[in-house]
């Protein structure tokens, strides 16, 4: 073969190496490029993905502990209602106890007018002190209840601690009323009846003692509801402001 006729030949086949070289470079650029991008985009969804379940899990964790704290709430309440209640039973068995032998004296008065009515006194003193211990009670239950649902909105607006701080003092208010109640609830207030002649009297201490103990109590149930109150109308001008702090 001639070597122009070669160089005709050549020259065609190089001029379509030269084409076809850059279109195998761009082609294997195209498909490397994807795959970075690929790897971008998965790592940014991972993050995405992490934060999402970081900020779920600290919601989940806020939850539990916020159900953990309402049930023991719940728990505490149920056992003032308990121990109030046990100690009502308690105190049921000694009054009988104590007015059988408060029958015998008052049977041997020879006055039995004066011995009915020292009788009737007794009782009355006794269904006082249980009607009021007993409203004290339910008082105070529904005062922690309100406070319960306090401390809810409270969590649920993001913790204000000017209202955390009304609720915890009324709480702190409620715990010394509770324990007030809960001793108040097994005193009796029985009349002596030593003799015939200072029965009067005997039922006139028994009634002085009784008031001035309910009077005292009166006055813790009295400091916790209006600390209650102070925690509502805290908890409703922080919620106006819209405020977390």
């Amino acid at each position: 073969m001639s070597r122009p006729t070669a160089l005709k030949i050549l020259l065609p086949l190089l001029f379509v190496a030269f084409l076809v070289t850059p279109v195998s470079a761009q082609e294997n650029n195209t498909t490397t490029k994807p795959s970075a991008l690929e790897e971008r985009l998965k790592s940014f969804t991972d993050r995405i993905n992490t934060r999402q379940e970081k900020k779920e899990a600290m919601v989940e964790a806020r939850q539990e502990k916020r159900t953990k704290v309402l049930e023991a709430r719940l728990e505490k309440r149920q056992g003032f209602l308990a121990t109030v209640s046990a100690r009502r039973e308690e105190l049921k068995t000694k009054i009988l106890a104590r007015r059988e032998k408060l029958k015998e004296k008052l049977s041997e008065f020879k006055d039995q007018k004066k011995a009915q009515i020292a009788e009737r006194f007794d009782q009355k003193l006794g269904e006082i002190n249980e009607n009021k211990t007993t409203k004290y009670t339910q008082s105070l239950d529904k005062m922690s209840a309100i406070l319960d649902k306090l401390e809810s909105l409270i969590s649920n607006a993001g913790g204000n601690t000017q209202a955390r701080a009304a609720v915890d003092s009324a709480r702190t208010a409620i715990t010394a009323a509770q324990a007030a109640v809960s001793a108040q609830t097994g005193k009796d207030y029985g009349v002596e009846a030593t003799s015939e002649s200072t029965v009067r009297s005997d039922a006139s201490s028994a009634r002085d003692s009784l008031h001035t103990d309910l009077k005292a109590t009166h006055n813790l149930v009295v400091a916790a509801r209006q600390a209650t109150a102070k925690a509502i109308s805290t908890t409703r001008s922080v919620g106006r402001k819209g405020g977390h702090r």
